[in-house]
């Protein structure tokens, strides 16, 4: 009998001193991000004496269990293969939302300037996202098939892959 009600002492001072057990909980659930879109390219007449941009769009739908609690942010993005990046983030020029419609297979629906400036951490829901990024240089033809992007801001970084990217024409 002694024995048991020692061993009942030292559980209340384990419960008091230190907490009933709990699980590991995360902040934030995770995200889920879905590609939609990728194009790539540079831009038409660009002086000979300057190196020629490069650029990459991607559409993403992001949909988030809660509202997130900071801003989104890119922290990495490379075009490339499976086995390597053939061209990286030098810098990011926009993060806009879009309407949250079916796909379009019309590559201008995603490369126009249309949209709404993310200003402020994501709502919960799906939100439709284009990024576009500036690369450090343009990659050699035919060296593209996928594009690899982390995104923070989101709980914890998320990275998203995705393939079928195009080249559009300059």
């Amino acid at each position: 009998m002694k024995l048991c009600s020692g061993i009942g002492i030292l559980f209340l001072i384990a419960t008091f001193s230190f907490g009933p057990a709990r699980a590991a909980q995360r902040s934030t659930p995770l995200a889920r991000v879905t590609h939609v879109f990728c194009d790539h390219g540079g831009v038409g007449l660009w002086p000979d004496n300057e190196p020629s941009p490069y650029y990459a769009i991607v559409v993403v739908d992001i949909d988030l269990p809660v509202a997130a609690q900071s801003m989104l942010e890119v922290s990495k993005f490379a075009l490339g293969d499976a086995g390597s990046d053939k061209a990286s983030l030098k810098n990011v020029e926009s993060i806009v939302k879009l309407e949250v419609v079916p796909p379009s297979p019309q590559d201008a629906t995603y490369e126009n300037p249309a949209g709404v400036p993310v200003t402020a951490p994501l709502p919960a829901g799906v939100t439709r996202i284009r990024v576009r990024v500036r690369l450090d240089h343009v990659p050699n033809l035919g060296e593209v098939q996928l594009y690899r992007m982390t995104l923070t801001g989101l709980g914890e970084p998320v990275t998203v892959t995705g393939t079928g990217c195009h080249m559009w024409p300059t």
